[in-house]
């Protein structure tokens, strides 16, 4: 059965074609999410399952919890070259460690391959 995963990573292929995608490995230990790592990757099919994804995410070698996707396209489309991805990269984990909502802004997903969503949570 598809994961929520599999059916982003299908229509984000058939919509855009060839992307690089940013990738934040995160822990999440209620009311915090913490990044852990980042890196990114080009993605130039939609054949890689989520089982898949998640054995290449193990060899980051550090716990996670669920992973956020940034799709980034260079201008005209395609990939990002390796400079371009990290720099956005480094932008990305700066906006992120400032206001950790900006994680919405991209796809994310706990270890099932399920949708996840940050919520802001009120100071008791």
């Amino acid at each position: 059965m598809p994961t929520d995963f599999d059916r982003w990573l299908s229509e984000q292929f058939a919509e855009t074609g060839t992307f690089t995608a940013l990738l934040v490995l995160l822990r999440t230990a209620e009311p915090q999410v913490t990044p852990v790592c980042s890196s990114y990757v080009n993605v130039i099919g939609d054949e890689i399952d989520w089982d898949e994804m998640t054995v290449l995410l193990q060899g980051a070698g550090v716990a996670w919890d669920a992973v956020a996707f940034f799709v980034e396209s260079a201008d005209g489309g395609g990939g990002l070259t390796s400079v371009e991805a990290n720099r956005r990269l480094e932008d990305l984990a700066k906006e992120i460690e400032v206001d950790r909502l900006h994680l919405n802004r991209g796809r994310l997903f706990d270890r099932l391959g399920r949708r996840l969503q940050i919520e802001e949570v009120s100071p008791s």
